[in-house]
C-alpha cells in the first residue's frame, strides 16, 4: 500500500488503511469551496458554515481561466 509522503510522525499515522491522530482514529469529512464563485467578503462565512456542518477538511481547486484571463499572464 502506498502511503502519502510526510504524513506519518508521532502524532499522525496510517494504520491498516485508517488515519489516526494522537492515537485516535479520525474520519475525514470534507467539502469543497469554489472561492472564485463566492464574493471575497463571504469567504469567511462559508468556512464557518463548513465548520458548523462538522466538516474537518476543505478542498479547492484553481480555475486557471479565472486567474489567467489572458493567456500567458
Amino acid at each position: 500500500m502506498m502511503r502519502p509522503r510526510g504524513l506519518e510522525n508521532e502524532r499522525r499515522r496510517l494504520q491498516r488503511g485508517s488515519l489516526t491522530i494522537n492515537g485516535n482514529p479520525v474520519f475525514i469529512y470534507g467539502g469543497e469551496i469554489h472561492y472564485f464563485r463566492i464574493p471575497k467578503a463571504l469567504w469567511e462565512d462559508r468556512i464557518i458554515k463548513l465548520k458548523k456542518a462538522f466538516l474537518n477538511c476543505a478542498s479547492t481547486y484553481f480555475a486557471w481561466n479565472w486567474h489567467e484571463q489572458k493567456e500567458g499572464y
